[in-house]
């Protein structure tokens, strides 16, 4: 235990370092927070390599060779680059400080996913002085946050045996929920897949603005957004998702079991989400989107000034679905909402993933739950879809995946509101709790797979 303490400091003082480098994605390099994980780990005598397909874009690598020739390999997957920060006045702590206060360390990247990449570096250095049965293996990539043409998926065409392993663990699950007197940890069993839609508008009508023609192209860009934000789209139960469920309803009162096993249903899951049965907001708002398909609008650009009339616009979407075979359909109900405007868009579609899901029941997952009862009784595991997608959707079908690194100090509640939001921290204590749990998995997943 001494051993984890002692690296947890490190590891700390690793986060804060990465957040002061300036990752955002697109535009920021992530090399810099490459060669400082690789310097870390080396120190610790863990080899490891930068590598990319160009300057600048690189990820680290590492392994720790284990001592049972045929036991399972593990990969600890996390990304070095984060999302761009908006209006970083109004953060409590400068978005790049990594300041620690009151508890946490403060920054973007924190919980996504500089923390993650800080917690797997520390548990490689202990596996190093104390060798697990099976290999593990360390990458923290580039690009994961535009699709990971530069990161993972360049690695998995050039460089797969980095990343070839049994299990996987990475981002999108650990944190702690409550739920009625339940408490539990997530990890992430499944992720919806996901793409980009591009309407590109041109033409209407141009010239003064004092004068506005009688169709402006503005106006009708507003019209798709409109049209597309009051889509319906079915309430979907997936595999994953009943799982979920299924664990949530264990050791509920009466009336509270039967309201999760109805949420399961068409006809009666929407109407019970809009009345609550005792979910907090945030819990209401992640069931919607674990059973729905979902469009969102992330940038609307139109016109160069105020006097003039824009001849073209543009929306960009964020859509993420739930299996494979919903692909082809949401496509043509996004075509069909927009079709008989007054302009046609140009729709094209870029930053596509895959749907990804992991059996419920796994050697890796009892693993994980014998550590997670020792290390904190009484506290269940719980699966779930994770709404996102992450780098594990980019490794091999046959691998065993689950998003998972142990937080407390940040409730699931917390992390809806503070990935890819303001105010991003992790707890410092956690940053010992997730090296303490993911060494042990490591360490115990030879011996029981």
């Amino acid at each position: 235990m001494a051993v984890i303490e002692d690296l947890a400091w490190e590891a700390v003082s690793l986060l804060q370092a990465l957040i002061r480098i300036d990752t955002t994605n697109p535009g920021r390099p992530e090399a810099p927070a490459a060669q400082l994980v690789a310097d870390f780990l080396t120190r610790h005598g863990v080899e490891t390599q930068t590598l990319g397909p160009e300057p600048g874009r690189t990820s680290a690598a590492a392994r720790v060779p284990g001592t049972v020739p045929d036991a399972p390999a593990l990969l600890l997957l996390s990304h070095l680059d984060t999302v761009p920060v908006t209006r970083p006045e109004d953060w409590r702590h400068g978005p790049f400080s990594g300041d620690i206060a009151d508890g946490y360390v403060w920054g973007r990247g924190a919980l996504d996913d500089k923390g993650r990449t800080a917690i797997n570096a520390a548990t490689m250095a202990a596996l190093a002085q104390e060798p697990p049965p099976g290999d593990v293996l360390f990458v923290a990539a580039a690009d994961e946050e535009e699709a990971g043409e530069m990161g993972v998926r360049w690695l998995m065409r050039e460089h797969p045996h980095l990343l070839t392993a049994s299990y996987a663990l990475g981002e999108g699950g650990g944190f702690r929920g409550t739920l009625g007197a339940k408490e539990f940890y997530t990890y992430a069993l499944a992720e919806k897949g996901a793409m980009r839609v591009h309407l590109r508008f041109r033409g209407g009508s141009t010239g003064h603005a004092s004068v506005p023609g009688r169709v402006a192209i503005a106006e009708v860009a507003a019209q798709a957004i409109l049209r597309l934000a009051t889509l319906p789209w079915p309430w979907t139960p997936t595999d994953a998702t009943a799982e979920m469920l299924k664990e949530l309803r264990q050791g509920q009162p009466f009336l509270r079991r039967l309201a999760l096993r109805a949420l399961a249903s068409r006809p009666l899951g929407p109407v019970l989400l809009r009345q609550g049965i005792g979910l907090s907001v945030e819990q209401r708002d992640a069931l919607h989107a674990m059973f729905h398909t979902t469009v969102a609008v992330t940038t609307l650009s139109a016109g160069q000034g105020a006097g003039v009339l824009p001849d073209e616009a543009e929306v960009q979407l964020s859509v993420r679905y739930l299996r494979a075979r919903d692909r082809e359909e949401t496509v043509r109900r996004i075509r069909a909402r927009v079709a008989d405007l007054p302009i046609q868009p140009q729709v094209t579609i870029d930053k596509e993933t895959r749907p990804r899901s992991s059996p419920v029941e796994s050697p890796l997952a009892a693993t994980m739950r014998q550590v997670m009862a020792r290390l904190d009784p009484g506290v269940s595991l719980t699966p779930t879809l994770l709404p996102a997608s992450s780098d594990l959707r980019e490794l091999e079908e046959g691998v065993v995946a689950y998003g998972f690194t142990p937080m407390r100090g940040v409730t699931a509640d917390e992390v809806t509101r503070l990935v890819h939001g303001r105010d991003e921290r992790m707890a410092v204590a956690d940053v010992a709790f997730g090296i303490a749990a993911t060494t042990e998995i490591a360490r115990r997943l030879g011996s029981i797979a």
